[in-house]
């Protein structure tokens, strides 16, 4: 960022605080607290009225509003806050998504800038993502700009990694995971690729264009709860205590129907979309869940209740 750009910058800080210090500036322009003090002489040559608080606690305060100038956002910025809105939305419990979304809508139609890659979120949890983030901001472009990217991949069940080639389509949010929903030409189909230091390596974006899928449809790969299209298991339990009240408030699967039999016991039916789903669902319930159907998921709980009294004993 050249030296007019960072004054523009730092003026628009001051006008969106009521009083900043020297070494928050200067952090926040990604420069050093010297050249602040030179921003601010050229700010204040210009005509804006800057008061400045000296010592240990001192810092700035632009004293009076001022016509500030409008800068363009970046592709980067906009579509930073394109994801942010969809992160948003992703989550029910966010009251003012109506209110931001008309905001967003405004600021980027504002811009004129298309965004021509997001994310997908699905039941987002709070990301953590660590390491991987340049990787997945790289999968990210690749899949705006039809470029093939190649990596080194190994699989829940495989015991070696293999060499992928991968034409990407989306990238996906998964309750908190971040995955890569791609064709592999190898395997002629569509393939879920999850972003993790200990699954994925030597990633990187290659010459090779594709031309995507005119017909692709994501919703068309993923289930209603979680990642993939699974056999969907239909749970009729009882629960009790505490947690049928803290059951009956959130719900629990796809589509739950519940009804108190009396002030402790709550009968529930609901959907849960895969096996490894509805047995962590079942395990969480613990002793307060009397699993009534059906029969194959009651003899698997079962077995697991007799390992786990074998472990802890």
């Amino acid at each position: 960022m050249n030296r007019t750009a960072l004054c523009i910058r730092m003026l628009q800080i001051l006008n969106s605080r009521d009083f900043i210090t020297k070494k928050e500036l200067a952090d926040l322009l990604e420069t050093n607290p010297r050249n602040v003090t030179e921003f601010l002489k050229e700010l204040e040559t210009v005509g804006y009225e800057i008061e400045t608080t000296r010592g240990r606690y001192g810092g700035y305060h632009l004293k009076e509003s001022a016509l500030l100038p409008a800068l363009r956002l970046t592709e980067e910025e906009c579509e930073s806050l394109d994801e942010a809105a969809k992160y948003l939305s992703s989550h029910a419990d966010f009251l003012p998504l109506k209110g931001f979304m008309q905001v967003q809508e405004k600021i980027l139609s504002a811009q004129r800038q298309k965004n021509n890659a997001s994310i997908v979120f699905l039941n987002a949890a709070v990301p953590t993502t660590g390491k991987m983030v340049p990787v997945i901001e790289m999968c990210r472009k690749a899949c705006s700009a039809q470029k093939t990217v190649s990596f080194q991949y190994k699989s829940m069940h495989s015991k070696q990694f293999e060499n992928v080639e991968l034409q990407p389509y989306e990238v996906l949010n998964i309750q908190g995971e971040y995955y890569c929903l791609g064709y592999n030409r190898k395997k002629t189909s569509f393939r879920f690729y999850k972003f993790s230091n200990e699954r994925m390596k030597h990633f990187e974006v290659n010459e090779r264009s594709f031309q995507r899928d005119s017909n692709f449809n994501v919703h068309h790969y993923l289930g209603q709860s979680g990642l993939m299209k699974e056999e969907c298991y239909e749970i009729e339990c009882i629960i009790e205590g505490n947690l049928a009240l803290l059951v009956s408030e959130s719900g629990i699967g796809i589509h739950p129907v519940m009804q108190w039999l009396d002030d402790k016991k709550l009968h529930v039916s609901t959907l849960v979309e895969g096996k490894i789903n509805a047995l962590r669902l079942l395990s969480s319930l613990g002793d307060q869940c009397k699993l009534l159907a059906p029969e194959s998921l009651k003899k698997e709980m079962h077995q697991i209740a007799i390992q786990m009294e074998k472990n802890y004993k």
